[in-house]
């Protein structure tokens, strides 16, 4: 976080013995799952129909036998190859596909082959596919199609290079259709900003077979449809029951005739016999398609492939194994109940047994996602016939609301099932989004929901490295008395990089912690951290033992972190230490947050535009507060305006409710909001960003650049005061601003400010006059690449006044004109001080150490230091680059 978070220290009511932490997993965009929920969600009643042959959207482009229906799909099963698929109209016209890099003007030209079929009445035109082979990967390509008459220029990037923790992001639509749902479908989905490199297709398409005859023209306006995303990038295609076109009464016996001449896929690279079940690997994922209309049961060709393909999943490359089939197993919707029920006695146990991730079926005009859970303990004597919890199996979602003309699914079963987690009848489209070998994030979004909202959202932990796991559930906190909790900020080491103009952060690192007072390595920090490597990101080497390799640039703003809020445990108990609460709910990064003064609430910031404020004690959001653009810093009011502190800790919480938070954006404004309405009281306009913020101990703030701004209490006005610069003349980011109501040095407040150069500036600050401060004195270290923060010691010497702890480049931690403790090896981002005078510190390697304090007097001709630090325990957390950390009483 951007300022400091050591504030929070003596806000604790002092009849609390429990003591709580706050950690920001890098896990991105969290929001909490809830089990069992059939949602509210009304939708308008509106007939779904298919849009005119007329329409915009199935425009025949320009030119004399100009190629339209463009497509592609993956066309080996490593990623490095491309089936290019097009069709000509009145003449085959040219083969060729030329092609060529994006950082190359050499170009090359492969060859198609060319297919027609008739289906009663009807005669196709001419269909192409080309394989365009050795590629690069992770490399964007131009191909231009239609040589010698009408050319058409389009492009695609080719997935990185298979590896386990390599992010990437599926899109997921299915029973897709050509309605006017079906276009704000695939509007949505386009208009995404997690739109994925790649579309994961379930099945249905263009639903001919719903018209006289089968009708085919309906293909070809299918294929002009959805042109506009799946010539930039491949859909991987799964056949459906609307694809098998089997219509005996007008001559046409051979099924999937339309499907197989329109969409080749690279059956063949995984020694499928048909074109309906074949596998693919892409980045880290391992995707296997089955047919739910081919013969599937004992001995037949499917079954055997199946039985071959599952044992040569390597998980150590390809951690995330997910399956795609159009008809669900598990499905609470009174439309086609249980049509997967043979197929899944079949092959469950196999799924189970090979620890698949997720299954992604359509089918069901409607959206539903189970919990892990499998029916496979069956037999004649225990008579074991229902579905139970099982951390082993995959998840079951079910995607077929694409928005077709048949119309939505809307009759379920009740009371829901048990194992039917969410469930909601609305069209709409999914993102996988594959963080690392352990962690991927999926969501939801329905249609009625602006594009970057999700209805529904779940945070995968991988079956492979995540074994026989019971994770995501609440647990309550072991009894204890006294201990404390540390909160630590932890990103995996390739730091921020700018994408889109915003912010990104790869996320990958589950933390366990164990209590504070054990300061042996083996049990002081249990981090569990993969290191995502990832050629999507470039701007640090990923590994610690790279160091000498870093690759310099300019000071990286601090204003941005992906995260989730999760309050561990981390006394000693009989329990192991756990989760207890998971506060979920954002969409985007993690910018701020912090505690009410009784703790019983978190208020948090983020670059969704929204602020949450969230009631601990059960776990939930209770206001979301809508801004107007991103939000980078937020506070409580400390103090309430009616009561005193001792009263406060006492009001019931609906008064509670009604304190006023101030929160900063980044269209360079503060507001002031009362959370129990959720309205802005008042607003004040500065001319900088605001990027950290504190207040004194009477209310007043402090924060940006530096703007001391008073705040009436009462009435939630805010009233500009002076303005300081913490940086000199040039303008850096401010990442600390720390406030102290005493100093023996200055002989009243303070305030400590730490600016991105690597500048300390201590300002006294006047009481008789609101908000003047005066400058102290200034301090300066090295020039910094990194965000670094500062912290005030809560030492206090007669001798030496205040002492300020801080990171920085070098790798030392210093006490600024008194000592430098010695210890880490790379940059020191973070510092936190306890009142039981410890410190604990952080690197952009994940290593963390916790120095205590050493009480000694040297001779009378040396300076007298009021702590020596000495390293008491130190743990790396590999490929992690812990950003921010602190101790919450």
């Amino acid at each position: 976080m951007l300022n400091s978070n050591l504030k929070k220290m003596g806000s604790a009511p002092s009849s609390s013995s429990v003591v709580f932490a706050v950690l920001f997993l890098v896990l991105n965009v969290p929001v909490l799952c809830h089990g069992g929920k059939t949602s509210s969600f009304v939708r308008k009643v509106e007939k779904t129909v298919d849009m005119p042959l007329d329409s915009d959207v199935f425009r025949v482009p320009p030119g004399y036998n100009a190629p339209q229906q463009v497509h592609i799909t993956q066309g080996d099963h490593v990623g490095k190859a491309v089936i290019v698929s097009w069709v000509t109209a009145n003449e085959p016209g040219s083969k060729k596909v030329i092609y060529w890099s994006e950082n190359s003007e050499h170009k090359e030209e492969a060859n198609s082959k060319v297919y027609t079929y008739k289906f009663y009445n009807y005669t196709s035109g001419y269909i192409h596919h080309c394989t365009i082979r050795n590629l690069e990967f992770n490399t964007k390509y131009y191909y231009v199609v239609g040589v010698g008459h009408t050319e058409r220029k389009f492009w695609f990037t080719t997935p990185p290079a298979v590896g386990p923790d390599v992010p990437y992001t599926f899109g997921l639509i299915g029973d897709l259709g050509q309605s006017y749902d079906s276009n704000t479908t695939l509007s949505h989905y386009e208009k995404n900003p997690t739109k994925g490199q790649a579309v994961l297709f379930v099945g249905d398409l263009s639903y001919a077979d719903n018209y006289p005859n089968h009708d085919n023209v309906r293909w070809d306006t299918w294929g002009r449809f959805v042109e506009r995303s799946v010539a930039y990038q491949p859909w991987i295609w799964t056949a459906g029951n609307h694809e098998i076109d089997f219509a005996p009464e007008i001559g046409e016996t051979k099924p999937f005739k339309p499907f197989t001449h329109r969409y080749h896929v690279p059956y063949r690279a995984s020694q499928s016999t048909a074109p309906f079940w074949y596998s693919i690997k892409r980045a880290s994922a391992y995707i296997i398609v089955l047919s739910s209309y081919s013969a599937y049961g004992k001995y037949t060709p499917q079954y055997k492939w199946l039985e071959q393909e599952l044992p040569k999943v390597n998980r150590s490359e390809t951690p995330w194994l997910i399956v795609l089939m159009h008809s669900p197993w598990y499905n609470s919707y009174n439309y086609h109940y249980m049509e997967g029920e043979t197929m899944r006695v079949m092959y469950e146990p196999w799924f189970v047994q090979y620890k698949v991730d997720v299954v992604f079926a359509g089918h069901v005009h409607a959206y539903e996602r189970s919990e892990r859970i499998s029916n496979i303990a069956y037999n004649i004597v225990n008579g074991k016939c229902v579905p139970v919890r099982d951390q082993t199996a995959p998840v079951y979602i079910t995607i077929g609301d694409g928005g077709n003309l048949e119309g939505l699914a809307t009759n379920m079963t009740y009371p829901q099932p048990e194992y039917s987690a969410y469930r909601e009848a609305s069209f709409g489209h999914a993102i996988f989004d594959i963080k690392n070998r352990t962690h991927a994030y999926y969501g939801w979004h329905r249609n009625q929901d602006g594009y970057a909202v999700e209805a529904d959202t779940m945070w995968f932990y991988n079956r492979y490295w995540h074994p026989a796991k019971k994770l995501g559930q609440f647990a309550k906190p072991p009894k204890h008395s006294g201990k404390q909790w540390t909160m630590a900020s932890i990103y995996e080491s390739t730091l921020p990089f700018v994408r889109g103009g915003q912010l990104d952060f790869q996320p990958g690192v589950e933390i366990l912690t164990t209590e504070k007072s054990s300061f042996k390595a083996s049990n002081a920090l249990n981090l569990r951290s993969i290191n995502p490597s990832s050629t999507r990101r470039t701007s640090f080497s990923s590994t610690a033992s790279d160091n000498d390799s870093l690759r310099r640039r300019g000071p990286e703003p601090a204003s941005s972190f992906v995260g989730m809020h999760c309050i561990f445990d981390q006394c000693k108990a009989a329990e192991p230490p756990s989760v207890i609460k998971k506060l979920e709910g954002h969409s985007k990064d993690v910018t701020d947050f912090d505690f009410s003064s009784n703790n019983q609430y978190i208020a948090s910031a983020f670059m969704d535009k929204t602020v949450r404020v969230w009631e601990l004690s059960k776990g939930i959001c209770i206001r979301v507060i809508y801004g107007v653009s991103s939000q980078l810093c937020i506070c409580f009011h400390p103090i309430d305006p009616t009561h005193d502190l001792n009263q406060f800790e006492r009001l019931p919480t609906s008064y509670v409710q009604a304190f006023m938070l101030k929160q900063f954006q980044m269209r360079i404004s503060k507001s002031v909001f009362n959370f129990s309405t959720g309205r802005i009281i008042n607003k004040l306009v500065l001319d900088d960003k605001v990027t950290a913020l504190d207040h004194d101990h009477t209310g007043h703030l402090f924060s940006g650049c530096v703007y001391p701004t008073s705040m009436d209490p009462h009435t939630g006005a805010l009233f500009r005061s002076h303005r300081y610069r913490s940086s000199g003349k040039s303008r850096y980011q401010v990442t600390t601003v720390w406030y102290r109501s005493l100093s023996l040095l200055a002989g009243g407040p303070v305030l400590l400010t730490c600016t991105q150069d690597g500048s300390f500036s201590f300002f006294s600050v006047a009481l008789e006059i609101k908000g003047y401060l005066t400058l102290s004195g200034s301090l300066k270290l090295a020039p910094r690449v990194h965000s670094i923060r500062a912290s005030f010691c809560p030492l206090l010497s007669l001798e030496k006044g205040e002492y300020i702890v801080a990171g920085s480049e070098d790798s030392n931690v210093y006490l600024p004109n008194s000592a430098k403790a010695y210890g880490h090896r790379f940059p020191v981002g973070d510092v936190a001080w306890n009142h039981g005078e410890n410190l604990l510190t952080s690197d952009i390697y994940g290593i963390v150490i916790l120095w205590k304090r050493e009480k000694t007097r040297q001779s009378r001709n040396q300076n007298f230091f009021p702590a020596v630090l000495v390293d008491s325990f130190s743990y790396q957390a590999k490929g992690c680059s812990i950003t921010s950390l602190d101790w919450i009483l």
